[in-house]
């Protein structure tokens, strides 16, 4: 350690000299005439570190070095910190949309809503992470619906009405025809992309690991196995077996498009993408 410091020490002499002399010396990184202890460090970076902020501590073991943060200090003692919505150094406000200096409550991704009502049903929400889903499977009865521009038969290739049980949580039944062409969900709402989904399975798979997520969306009652512990509450379409099966909008063109669903006595969360568009699949709408 003293062969370093005695090196170091010739270094800054040497520098110094140098410094004193007439000419241009390239070793005055920050430029300011001098040759001193923020061109040493900037010497020193070429073997290995950095100290791009020229406080004198290397980057590597500097708490902080953006000058941006609101502790930023040259010989920084803490981690950065940044303002929040108050104005607080290190604050945890992170909305004052009104300006009041209160800060807002924050709600969460269903902004504080328990339901949705449309088409004179109330459906039950469920925040999932940073997404809003209706909590259980649309029963917009197209038969009962103010499409005015289609048709009874062209209404028919669209949900069974059959299946079409108001109140029950199977709800209604669609095919991909559905999903193309009509607005199936309220208005601030949507049927789920296939990466809706990619963030939704992503989720489950951080918060629940162990491979079981698909147990995680089912109602913890209606299956043989199910914890329902994301609250998607999930049931089984009677006339298919211990099994549910929900459409995305996307598609790799006729004749197939993309389903999620759960299968007994599987318990991971399963995916296709080569359902054929005709089959009649449930339908959960998504907060835009």
């Amino acid at each position: 350690m003293k062969r370093i410091l005695v090196m170091l020490c010739a270094v800054v002499l040497a520098l110094n000299a140098t410094a004193q002399s007439g000419c241009l010396n390239s070793q005055d990184a920050n430029g300011d005439g001098l040759i001193g202890v923020d061109d040493l460090m900037d010497l020193l970076s070429h073997w290995g570190d950095t100290d791009f902020d020229f406080d004198g501590v290397y980057d590597s073991v500097d708490l902080c070095t953006d000058e941006e943060a609101c502790n930023y200090v040259l010989k920084p003692t803490e981690p950065c910190e940044y303002l929040d919505a108050l104005g607080v150094c290190g604050g945890g406000c992170p909305l004052d949309l009104d300006g009041d200096g209160v800060c807002d409550e924050v709600l969460g991704s269903c902004e504080g809503l328990e339901s949705v009502t449309f088409d004179g049903y109330a459906y039950d929400l469920v925040a999932i992470g940073d997404q809003c889903w209706f909590a259980e499977n649309l029963n917009y009865n197209p038969l009962n619906s103010n499409w005015e521009d289609v048709s009874y038969t062209e209404a028919r290739t669209y949900a069974l009405p059959e299946s079409f049980a108001n109140g029950t949580p199977q709800g209604a039944r669609y095919n991909f025809i559905a999903v193309e062409q009509l607005e199936l969900c309220p208005v601030g709402w949507h049927v789920p992309s296939s990466e809706d989904i990619d963030v939704f399975e992503n989720f489950l798979e951080i918060t629940f690991p162990g491979g079981d997520e698909g147990l995680t969306i089912r109602n913890d009652s209606a299956w043989t196995i199910g914890t329902n512990e994301s609250g998607f509450n999930a049931f089984p379409m009677p006339d298919y077996g211990p099994q549910a099966y929900w459409w995305t909008t996307f598609s790799m063109g006729y004749p197939d498009a993309e389903g999620f669903y759960q299968s007994e006595p599987y318990t991971d969360f399963a995916r296709y993408v080569q359902f054929e568009r005709d089959l009649r699949f449930g339908v959960r709408c998504l907060k835009d």
